[in-house]
């Protein structure tokens, strides 16, 4: 039995959502609790070393805590004024780019394309002394084991529970695309691609853009959203996973992606040809526009293939990703066993 502390970084944000849903899926003889951040550096700032003594009678727990996994990284502060048998961060291609080089702007997109192939990490300082480092894809691990010996990688999931097909949900009368993305910067395309494609007539867009969790819109509300489609487009030229892809195959809905994060390890979406190459320039990014409208438009017209695409992805999803599937295998990575 293990006794495990997940620490997320912002309530209503994916790794919230990835704490509480491992702690939901994590075996029965493993005791999995969850802390926001920012709760976490309040008593590490107040109490110093006692903090962990502090945590368990929060926690509510008369058994010391085996291991604390963060959710992306850990503060200096929180790693070296906190004592545990292991401490374990997860990341994903956000967090762990260019430490030989620079941290690419916001704003620059080439910069952000080509940190999906050359990630080679940020904060030496918190991977070094970790016990492990979970990396969410292949890339990312191989990028971390030049820093931590211990990495190892355990896919994400997604919460087939909530994420579901709703046949209550109506269709729009017009074929239907989605986007949805937390931020509208270079490293999701917004300007350079899915602008482009939503003044073609090949479908109808429905594009939703959240940068405050607080406004964001709930997993079911997002659940009802991806329902609605007819096909739901990824433009990134750098993510971890992407959550949204995996969410919006478990309702059912068809999906049309750049080869990012975990893409690479979802045989099925290259098999039905639905995946497009990342576009790491302009030049390149009109080829991904043309080659994603192709995409959209025999989806639109061939309706045995659209059913095909929504059939397939819907079963290997569920049988790739599910956390019913993935929580067990985080929960012995963090405990290290």
């Amino acid at each position: 039995m293990a006794n495990i502390l997940l620490v997320y970084n912002t309530p209503g944000w994916a790794h919230h959502h990835m704490a509480v849903d491992i702690q939901q899926w994590a075996p029965e003889s493993d005791k999995v609790q969850i802390m926001s951040n920012d709760e976490l550096h309040a008593v590490v700032a107040r109490h110093g070393h006692k903090a962990f003594d502090i945590v368990d009678r929060r926690l509510h727990t008369t058994t010391p805590l085996d291991a604390m996994s963060h959710f992306y990284y850990p503060s200096a502060s929180t790693l070296f004024s906190v004592t545990c048998r292991r401490y374990v961060c997860s990341v994903d291609t956000h967090g762990i780019r260019f430490q030989r080089s620079e941290t690419p702007s916001k704003d620059n997109w080439e910069s952000w394309a080509a940190s999906q192939e050359t990630n080679a990490g940020t904060a030496v300082y918190c991977l070094g002394p970790l016990a492990s480092v979970i990396a969410i894809n292949r890339p990312i691990l191989k990028a971390v084991l030049e820093f931590n010996e211990r990495a190892t990688l355990c896919l994400p999931g997604v919460n087939v529970e909530i994420f579901s097909p709703d046949t209550t949900v109506a269709k729009r009368e017009t074929f239907t695309a989605g986007w949805c993305g937390a931020q509208t910067t270079s490293v999701k395309c917004h300007d350079q691609v899915l602008m482009p494609l939503t003044h073609r007539d090949t479908a109808a867009w429905q594009v939703h853009t959240c940068n405050n969790p607080a406004k964001a819109k709930s997993r079911v509300e997002m659940a009802k959203w991806y329902n609605a489609l007819d096909a739901f487009v990824c433009t990134s030229v750098c993510e971890g996973a992407p959550c949204t892809v995996m969410e919006a195959a478990a309702c059912g809905v068809p999906v049309v992606s750049t080869d990012v994060g975990i893409i690479k390890e979802w045989p099925e979406m290259h098999d039905l040809g639905l995946v497009v190459p990342i576009p790491a320039n302009e030049k390149a990014a009109i080829t991904t526009i043309r080659e994603i409208d192709v995409m959209l438009l025999r989806l639109r017209d061939d309706m045995n293939y659209r059913r095909r695409c929504s059939e397939v992805l819907l079963k290997s999803v569920r049988k790739r990703f599910s956390w019913e599937h993935l929580a067990p295998q985080w929960v012995r990575a963090i405990a290290g066993d």
